[in-house]
């Protein structure tokens, strides 16, 4: 725990210097790549290492596709075509060790350079360090393929948002090649669409739910009227029906979206950058929180940019109404690091009260 409790730390310090411009943008982003690689390179104990690894000393240059391996501790399992190609560029000059921490230092700087993107640069360090104390330790230095399906998200919203629709399809439809719950991104995909081009109410919510109806039917096998009997998404065994969300996370959650969406205006409710969505995500996965990991993974993929966004309108009203306050990073710094106190308390990090 100490030496998460330092990673923070630093973080936080690298960060309060851009957020008090000594340093730039570019700096702190190269900064906080070295940070991750260093403190992943010696980290031991966390959850995946072992399983990744067993994986990595199996992989052979001819895997590709969903090459499947027998391991000693989590039996038989198997790697995505693109992320296994990237471990076997790898797998002849470099440790694993070494593979995994240049993948965690490079995730965390291409997730933070899109959010770079997708707010102004005065509010990038706050948001940035709610967004390492609620998705670094998971989709980082622990389970990376989710957390390139994270990135993919959040650079399909940022091309759509630069009207680039068809390099933001490219973007969700490769997520899928680095872990099979990419598939995800595609009705995801058309789904922003719809929020981003159909401003007519009536015919908004007409295509929200025809998609909504393909989206429970290709991801939680919703049977309807019987004209599909199996999901093929099922039988990669994501559901564990003893494992649940955390209602308490769900709330914390809302909260922020809530507060998010405070003096919005009514043009912008449907568009990305409307933390509203976040809010309909959250109660479409209310019903389904006892299915365990695929909700926690698909809670954390639909709350990523809507959370992003909440906390950029948060700071717009505060600019708006307290224009002296000269403590902000301090005090929001102080919110998120309860929030990551709370998540590393749990000696297995990845499994607290939200995920798995």
């Amino acid at each position: 725990m100490t030496a998460l409790l330092s990673f923070w730390l630093v973080i936080f310090f690298t960060l309060l210097f851009h957020h008090n411009k000594q340093l730039t943008r570019s700096l702190t982003l190269l900064i906080i790549f070295f940070i991750v690689f260093l403190f992943d390179f010696f980290l031991k104990n966390l959850p995946d290492q072992a399983a990744l690894k067993n994986l990595y000393d199996l992989l052979r240059i001819s895997d590709f596709g969903y090459p499947l391996y027998n391991t000693p501790d989590i039996g038989m399992s198997g790697l995505e075509s693109a992320f296994a190609t990237k471990l076997i560029l790898f797998n002849n000059f470099f440790s694993y060790q070494f593979t995994h921490s240049l993948t965690a230092a490079l995730l965390a700087y291409a997730m933070l350079y899109v959010i770079g993107l997708l707010v102004e640069d005065k509010y990038f360090s706050i948001i940035s360090i709610f967004f390492i104390s609620i998705y670094f330790i998971n989709y980082v230095l622990i389970s990376q393929r989710f957390g390139i399906i994270i990135f993919f998200n959040m650079l399909s919203i940022h091309l759509i948002q630069k009207k680039k629709y068809a390099l933001g399809f490219l973007s969700s439809a490769s997520a899928h090649l680095f872990h099979f719950a990419g598939i995800i991104l595609i009705p995801l995909y058309f789904i922003y669409l719809i929020f981003q081009k159909f401003r007519n109410i009536y015919l908004f919510l007409i295509s929200f739910f025809i998609l909504l109806i393909i989206f429970l039917v290709i991801i939680f096998d919703v049977n309807i009227l019987n004209l599909i009997s199996e999901s093929v998404f099922i039988k990669v065994g994501y559901f564990k029906k003893n494992e649940s969300l955390s209602l308490l996370y769900i709330i914390f959650f809302l909260l922020f979206f809530l507060f998010g969406l405070h003096r919005l205006e009514y043009s912008q409710i449907f568009s990305l950058n409307s933390p509203f969505l976040g809010v309909l995500f959250i109660l479409l996965l209310i019903p389904f929180y006892n299915y365990g990991t695929l909700v926690g993974r698909l809670f954390a993929l639909f709350t990523t940019i809507p959370f992003i966004f909440s906390i950029r309108n948060i700071l717009k009203n505060i600019d708006n109404n307290f224009r002296k306050i000269n403590f902000i990073y301090p005090i929001f710094g102080f919110f998120s690091f309860l929030f990551y106190y709370r998540l590393i308390q749990n000696k297995y990090y990845l499994q607290w009260a939200a995920f798995e």
